[in-house]
């Protein structure tokens, strides 16, 4: 079931890129990735619309698959492969605390919501949080719930992430 689920959501968030809304703030966010990716570090992130700029975070991350391939295609499937973790780990976490039968609904649900494809489909800032604040949530509970100390470093990582990605993590 987890594979189907997996493969159900990279489908949805992956298949033709070609299709995916892209304007202002996608180009802005976009040129800043490709020119840390040449080797320009960023640091601050597109403004935000009150006119303050971000954290460069996001540009750290969209810089990654661009340093590979330099298409606006890279870091699109890069939003969709993380949309596809953030399945992943919804899963994960569900299954572990609530049963299979939560996991698979939770899972499915994130799957095939359109506003999670629509959102994993573009190159924006909050488009990343998913991903992050899933990895927040599942080392919180080892950390806090299980009592396992050494996943504290990947709560707080996760958390430091998100919340640079975008203001609305906090």
């Amino acid at each position: 079931l987890l594979l189907a689920i997996l493969l159900l959501a990279a489908v949805v968030r992956l298949a033709r890129p070609d299709l995916t809304e892209f304007k202002a703030d996608e180009g802005r966010l976009l040129t800043a990735a490709l020119m840390m990716s040449d080797g320009q570090f960023a640091l601050r992130g597109i403004s935000s619309s009150v006119g303050l700029p971000n954290a460069p975070m996001s540009v750290w991350l969209y810089a990654l698959p661009l340093v590979v391939w330099s298409h606006p295609y890279a870091a699109t499937l890069f939003t969709g492969l993380l949309g596809v973790v953030a399945v992943g780990g919804v899963y994960w976490l569900a299954r572990r605390y609530w049963g299979i039968g939560a996991a698979v609904c939770a899972a499915t649900m994130l799957a095939v919501s359109p506003w999670a494809i629509v959102f994993s489909r573009k190159i924006w800032a909050q488009n990343l949080l998913p991903a992050f604040v899933v990895g927040w949530a599942i080392a919180a509970v080892l950390t806090y719930v299980e009592r396992r100390r050494a996943f504290l470093i990947l709560h707080i990582l996760c958390l430091a992430i998100a919340v640079q990605i975008h203001p609305g993590a906090i």
